[in-house]
């Protein structure tokens, strides 16, 4: 499990006082009506401390081996955005960050952030450069923080892709829209939500692949605290059931991390 898809774990769970996240995706058929958890296809187990920063966790995926990290954060520097990279910062007189540089586990320099804000002090735009030098990226946004713009470009500087996104109210991406270098219209991508925020229609017009059009619908299950526990994912083909075990602080549970070894992972081969 990557930084990111921690990221989008925790920013999944409504309330930041769960303990444990314990996560089962299987590929689904449906039988006689309902839909049946066949083969499983990946696991995490990811525990938290009580303000919801990641402390360990353990993945495993099929065809893939093994990841096991523990995640120590040193209170004399920011981890607030990632637990697997470093960060330095730059700050202008507000208090804003207006660099930043990102350092692997062993210190050696990744890329560059530049931000820029408005004389309100919104963020308008965000610049990202390689350890070379190079511009990769680049990002505008909104005045309520979203992205609204994001431009990726090739080593010699020229534009490789742009994408254009549009919100909802509640900060939602509703629609995507991808152009190529010569600004021409590749994908349309459309998004919606159920009253919990949870994504349940995705659906998609790709102009490269012969106007191949996908609709992806999801379906969930929620605990007492609105925090999904099941979701159903159909493409038209395939079902894949995700299923969620959260533990909240407080609650009793004696549960340990997994062990790699017991019949349960017999399908998770290496």
């Amino acid at each position: 499990m990557d930084s990111k898809k921690i990221q989008g774990l925790i920013a999944s769970v409504l309330k930041p006082s769960h303990k444990y996240i314990e996560e089962k995706t299987f590929l689904g058929i449906e039988k006689m009506g309902k839909i049946v958890e066949k083969e499983m296809e990946s696991y995490s187990f990811t525990l938290f401390n009580e303000e919801g920063n990641a402390l360990n966790y353990f993945q495993k995926s099929k065809n893939t081996t093994l990841s096991q990290q523990s995640i120590n954060n040193n209170e004399d520097e920011d981890n607030s955005k990632t637990f697997f990279q470093k960060y330095s910062y730059k700050y202008n007189t507000n208090g804003q960050i207006v660099e930043e540089n990102a350092y692997d586990s062993n210190g050696v320099f990744l890329q560059k952030s530049i931000y820029e804000y408005n004389s309100n002090g919104k963020i308008e735009e965000c610049r990202e450069f390689d350890r070379e030098g190079k511009l990769i990226s680049s990002k505008k946004y909104d005045l309520k923080g979203n992205i609204i713009e994001k431009n990726t470009y090739y080593k010699n500087g020229k534009l490789r892709e742009r994408e254009l996104f549009k919100y909802d109210l509640e900060k939602n991406t509703v629609e995507k829209n991808t152009y190529d270098s010569e600004r021409n219209f590749k994908k349309k991508e459309i998004y919606k939500y159920n009253s919990k925020g949870n994504e349940i229609e995705y659906n998609s017009f790709n102009l490269e692949e012969m106007f191949d059009w996908k609709c992806i619908t999801s379906q969930y299950e929620y605990d007492q605290r609105n925090n999904w526990i099941k979701r159903i994912i159909n493409d038209g083909d395939n079902y894949k059931v995700t299923t969620r075990k959260i533990i909240y602080y407080g609650e009793e549970d004696n549960t340990n991390f997994p062990n790699w070894d017991s019949p349960f992972f017999k399908d998770l081969k290496e």
